[in-house]
């Protein structure tokens, strides 16, 4: 019998790549409020000065982002699609978010790396959401999924 070919194209690596810059400002708002409540959004009305602000950043921080996460995604995406022809339980989504979180893990828990800062958990996070938002794009066509 054999082994089907995963189907994926531009949209599996450019939607993930394009949204990892969102997902990470997102995430480290997210982190710096649950390890430094007092260091966070305040909480009366923001200015519209402070939300022009957010909008700025949330466009830099998604060019920034594709440009940094482009060749990982694209790695991901092919060493899950492949990996995924051998075993249909490896195509879970479930499982392709916990495999981009085990790789940001990894980037995080390298030599130097400092796990409990806010950046480095919403780089776990932006993994897990860009490896997940990859597989809706990924597709076997021989099997039932």
């Amino acid at each position: 019998m054999p082994v089907p070919r995963a189907e994926w194209g531009h949209r599996a690596v450019a939607i993930p790549a394009a949204w990892a810059g969102s997902f990470f400002l997102l995430a480290c708002l997210l982190a710096t409020q649950q390890t430094m409540p007092g260091d966070t959004i305040p909480v009366e009305l923001p200015s519209i000065e402070f939300v022009l602000g957010l909008f700025a950043a949330a466009a830099l921080a998604s060019i920034f982002g594709m440009l940094l996460s482009a060749i990982p995604i694209l790695g991901g995406v092919a060493f899950m699609a492949t990996v995924g022809r051998w075993s249909p339980g490896l195509r879970h989504p479930a499982i392709w978010a916990l495999a981009g979180a085990a790789m940001c893990a990894g980037a995080v828990l390298g030599p130097g790396g400092g796990a409990d800062s806010p950046p480095a958990l919403a780089l776990v996070f932006t993994g897990a959401a860009c490896a997940a938002l990859a597989r809706r794009y990924v597709h076997w066509p021989e099997f039932e999924e």
